[in-house]
């Protein structure tokens, strides 16, 4: 049943977010921890506290985003002054992360799970989004 309703979601939204991130996430709780490792591949670390294990995916990359700021221009033209405004594209340096915990129990049965990102776009978790989202569509 998970599986038809994120995919119902997956169908109307068309495009990747977090919301997809947490729904993918949430639906592997219950489930063992070896279609974790399937999706979203070998954990780059692992801690264990009491029972409970912790399954740590962690992604750093860098890229560029748009910076759109507002230029004024001056001059004449043909002896009469003018003004204008236009808009000038610069591209800044950012850095992507995102990191995925997935705890289970002794049995290695998912139990919880949780998620952050240091860039407010999805950029950083992008292929965890997408791997998600792909074993849901079958």
């Amino acid at each position: 049943m998970r599986k038809w309703v994120l995919a119902g979601v997956l169908a109307v939204t068309g495009c990747v977010s977090f919301q997809q991130l947490d729904e993918g996430l949430r639906g592997l709780v219950g489930q063992d921890k070896t279609v974790a490792f399937k999706i979203l591949g070998y954990p780059d670390n692992q801690q264990t506290f009491d029972d409970t294990k912790v399954y740590t995916w962690v992604t750093n990359s860098t890229g560029a985003e748009p910076y759109i700021s507002p230029q004024t221009t001056t001059g004449t033209v043909n002896g009469k002054p003018f003004e204008a405004t236009t808009t000038q594209t610069t591209f800044v340096p950012v850095n992507y992360s995102c990191k995925i915990q997935i705890s289970t129990d002794s049995k290695g049965i998912i139990k919880d799970y949780k998620y952050n990102s240091t860039d407010p776009s999805v950029m950083g978790c992008m292929n965890y989004i997408k791997s998600l989202n792909n074993y849901y569509k079958r």
